[in-house]
């Protein structure tokens, strides 16, 4: 009550730790003083929740007198520079392993391939021991039950090397099995990629680095097939509740070959008919809520996949109606609003790349007047979230992908000179250079340029470079005086 403590277990209260950050701002004739609040659980997040960027990163607004508390790993010292190091210098899969597991502040999947053919996978950063619940909602901290005991010591973090199959595939889905002791996301990606990829690698013995860069740009979506397998489930009480919504489902879903090719209607549809069917199905029950479930669509697998995956929820009734509405209703509903949105750009039926377009930002983007000017694009984009190639989109804004390939990259370390590499733009970020966007096209169309890897081959230039330095006029030195 007095805002000073909080509660914890058996009654006994914790004074909040109060830090003043003094911030220097250029123009300013006083430094900017940040407050900061943390308790042994963490820091107090309540400031810097709602709106603050204006982007998808943004957090869902809370407004509770309750404080949330953020407890992380950044608690720990980080050896991480000494890990990179060693990973720099590591001559085996054991080696590289070891140095990335000094890496504690941050999770990730790291994939190594040693020249001798040896693959090896592991999992970065410190993992916290909870007693109970798991970190994706907030644990009462007054309840003893709750709490962390420490860290995972860093060698039993998952991994493994050279499974019998050969392959190893990261792509942002589950990298653990569901019984694994330690919880260590609740974030994973649907697994649509990760599996069009071991499609794609299945059975191949020998893969050319061309082989791989015709995977990267691979654009066929996994969660096309689990819709249209949904709408064949209830085929015929679709037809009889809405043939004109079946047809529709006929004759652009069903008839699709599931590509996300930027000249693709279908893909257009679909991409649509996500967002419909969430209002549909969801909108109803959680009302305003329904943006904050959005907000967080794109970036772990969502009751929607599942809904349609299993053809069960909870939610395909419509509350306010009398009756009680299935999933063949939904879905008619879904797919009359995600045409009808699509039908408001024209007569012409309208193609994925005019709904998708990719903008590249400059400095000056939220300036009216300039960020024209200095911005690039709209320009049409294939993929979508579940693609290979990816184009993954906020799902309240499926028209702008906030997330690509940042870079399109082949390493073959049996002969690195055969290593290539593609940038999205270019190698200036000056708006009116040459070079600014002179890999905008190769990037799109999944070409890619040598990596001049130990400088070219004998008798071979990659370029002449000039230089031609004028003479000058030296300033006179100082007599020194006798």
């Amino acid at each position: 009550p007095d805002g000073g403590t909080v509660l914890r277990p058996d009654g006994a209260s914790e004074a909040i730790q109060i830090e003043t950050e003094a911030i220097p701002v250029k123009g300013w004739r006083q430094p900017y003083r940040h407050l900061l609040r943390h308790t042994s659980h963490g820091v107090i997040i309540n400031d810097v929740l709602g709106g603050n960027t204006g982007t998808p990163l943004d957090l869902t607004p809370y407004d509770s007198r309750q404080l949330l508390a953020l407890r992380s790993n950044l608690e720990l010292p980080d050896p991480g520079l000494e890990g990179f190091y060693r990973l720099n210098r590591a001559s085996t899969l054991d080696q590289a392993r070891a140095a990335v597991r000094m890496m504690r502040h941050t999770s990730l999947n790291a994939l190594f391939a040693h020249r001798d053919g040896g693959i090896a996978w592991q999992v970065t950063g410190a993992l916290p021991l909870r007693r109970k619940g798991t970190g994706l909602f907030p644990s009462p901290g007054w309840n003893g039950d709750y709490g962390w005991d420490g860290y995972l010591p860093v060698e039993r973090n998952p991994g493994r090397e050279n499974p019998p199959d050969g392959i190893l595939v990261s792509a942002n889905d589950r990298s653990i099995s569901l019984d694994h002791p330690v919880q260590l996301s609740r974030s994973w990606m649907a697994p649509y990629r990760a599996q069009r990829i071991r499609e794609l690698l299945a059975g191949r013995d020998a893969l050319t680095a061309d082989d791989m860069a015709r995977v990267q740009m691979d654009d066929l979506t996994l969660e096309a097939h689990v819709l249209q397998t949904a709408l064949r489930r209830v085929e015929p009480e679709l037809r009889a509740l809405d043939p004109e919504a079946w047809r529709i489902a006929e004759t652009e879903l069903l008839a699709w070959d599931g590509r996300m090719q930027a000249d693709s209607a279908a893909a257009a549809l679909f991409l649509s008919l996500r967002l419909a069917l969430f209002e549909e199905t969801f909108g109803d029950e959680l009302g305003d809520d329904l943006d904050a479930l959005l907000s967080i669509a794109a970036i772990g697998y969502n009751p929607l996949q599942e809904a349609l995956r299993s053809g069960q929820s909870s939610f395909w009734d419509d509350r306010h109606t009398p009756q009680t509405e299935g999933p063949a209703r939904i879905l008619a509903r879904a797919i009359r609003r995600a045409r009808t949105a699509l039908d408001r750009h024209g007569d012409e039926p309208v193609k994925l790349g005019e709904v998708h377009g990719l903008v590249f930002p400059h400095a000056f983007h939220r300036n009216t007047l300039l960020g024209a000017l200095f911005d690039l694009g709209p320009i049409p984009l294939g993929g979508d979230d579940y693609t290979v190639n990816v184009a993954k989109a906020d799902t309240r804004n499926p028209a702008r992908p906030v997330f690509i390939p940042s870079v399109r990259l082949v390493l073959t370390p049996g002969d690195w000179t055969r290593s290539r590499s593609t940038a999205p733009l270019g190698q200036s970020g000056h708006r009116f250079s040459p070079y600014r966007a002179d890999q905008l096209g190769d990037w799109l169309s999944g070409r890619s340029h040598r990596l001049p890897w130990g400088g070219p081959a004998a008798g071979e230039a990659l370029g002449t470079l000039t230089l031609s330095p004028q003479r000058a006029t030296l300033p006179a030195e100082p007599h020194s005086g006798s």
